[in-house]
């Protein structure tokens, strides 16, 4: 340890500290991690010869009190905070955006195995709230991560409640929206008698007598089975229908129109949201993405829009039908909930020569190796949700500025499914208030 026969206790510990970070396998990048590794267990078996021997050479008249006194001091608190804040980044998609109080505020406990640390860092939410997360972490004797729990959220500043500014004429638009959804539930429930009979109607043609005859028979009729292929059908062709034109008026028209579903700052759609990432709490991480995405696709029905016509559903209308609709106001109400959280998505539509499809994508970061870490993240709390690892592999797409958009497609029962096979594409960014043809 390059130290001097004659050292003082306190000479000895700062040459420890000072040799420990330097040479910690996690920080170290000036010699490869292998080499690191040996330094670092050399330093620590010097440093425990010399403190036992200095234990035997000196008269310490309370020991229970100064041992609980320099409970601290046996470590190098500095390279353990540095250890612990790494840790917590990794969690954070916006990392940048925390803060750590000094290390005096730490508490630690030791145990046989595991070095136990506790303390609290601050950050802001998406409305400038100032938000104080206590945390415990849980290391091994060579301070590798064992485990990280986040244990409260406290909200330090309050801001004013966002409400819709006319709440009368927010309650009188929604009555109508649901006047024409069971308007429309009437009409299908017509249909659907309508095509009953038609199909149990003896008509004289070959394909209505047989069904008359195999029912003589007593045998079943699939009778259901054919009127939901003639629904089905009926669906496709009004997915064929949704064309993307890529005239400025209606794509500025589109823009606007998503702008305004998006109620970000709606009271049904913020609990909504609060709620599921409460069971992650703390800043915006991966995991509240990760149970965000998993309820609404274990969650989601799936529903037409009006023949011939594109209906957007606002988000909180989405969340008061319980989560009812087709693939753009699952992808309206998904961006809804990330950029209510902190984060930030854009929603694409995307068309080949048989149908159309809408999709939401996650801004995950500017640099390729930490957005794959992030993304690595996001994947794998998703896994330990259902509690399987349905997928070990991600989707995403990079933009000419070098930022990663991961794909939240609801088709992957995971975030980073693989990408509709589109021949025209259009992607909406409505925080930048822009949009731009991908193909």
């Amino acid at each position: 340890m390059g130290l001097n026969p004659e050292a003082t206790s306190d000479e000895v510990k700062r040459a420890y500290r000072d040799l420990s970070k330097k040479y910690h396998p996690d920080l170290c990048v000036a010699i490869s991690k292998e080499i690191a590794e040996e330094k670092f267990k050399e330093i620590n078996e010097a440093y425990a010869m010399i403190k036992k021997h200095l234990k035997r050479a000196n008269n310490i008249e309370n020991p229970k009190e100064e041992s609980s006194k320099n409970e601290k001091n046996k470590y190098n608190i500095e390279m353990i905070y540095d250890l612990v804040q790494k840790y917590i980044a990794e969690t954070q998609l916006k990392a940048s955006s925390l803060k750590f109080p000094s290390k005096d505020t730490l508490s630690f406990l030791e145990t046989d195995s595991f070095l136990m640390i506790e303390g609290y860092f601050f950050s802001k939410n998406w409305i400038d709230q100032k938000i104080k997360t206590s945390y415990r972490v849980s290391l091994f004797k060579n301070f590798k991560l064992d485990k990280l729990e986040f244990l409260k959220t406290e909200i330090i500043t309050e801001k004013e409640n966002r409400r819709p500014k006319d709440e009368k004429t927010y309650r009188f638009k929604k009555k109508n929206e649901n006047y024409v959804l069971n308007f429309k539930h009437i009409f299908l429930f017509a249909m659907v008698i309508l095509l009953f009979w038609l199909l149990l109607a003896p008509k004289g043609n070959d394909s209505f007598s047989s069904v008359s005859k195999i029912t003589e028979t007593g045998e079943k009729i699939e009778v259901i089975d054919k009127i939901n292929e003639t629904i089905q059908s009926v669906s496709k062709e009004n997915s064929s229908i949704k064309e993307i034109s890529y005239e400025d008026n209606y794509l500025k028209t589109t823009l606007d129109t998503l702008k305004e579903k998006k109620d970000v700052d709606n009271e049904l759609t913020r609990d909504f949201y609060l709620k599921l990432a409460s069971k992650s709490p703390g800043s915006y991480n991966v995991s509240q993405i990760a149970y965000i995405y998993t309820y609404l696709y274990t969650n989601w029905k799936y529903v037409n829009d009006p023949t011939g016509r594109e209906y957007f559903a606002k988000a909180s209308e989405s969340i008061n039908n319980g989560l009812v609709g087709d693939c753009d106001d699952f992808a309206i109400l998904l961006a809804s909930c990330i950029e209510g959280i902190g984060g930030r998505a854009r929603i694409v539509f995307a068309q080949n020569p048989t149908e159309g499809h809408a999709y939401t994508e996650l801004r995950i970061a500017d640099n390729e190796e930490e957005a794959k870490k992030i993304m690595e993240g996001i994947l794998n709390s998703a896994n330990v949700i259902y509690g399987q690892n349905l997928q070990s592999s991600y989707n995403y797409r990079k933009g000419e500025d070098g930022v990663i958009w991961m794909n939240l497609d609801w088709t992957s029962p995971t975030p980073g499914g693989e990408y509709f096979e589109a021949t025209k594409e259009v992607v909406f960014d409505t925080l930048a208030n822009s949009y731009f043809i991908a193909k």
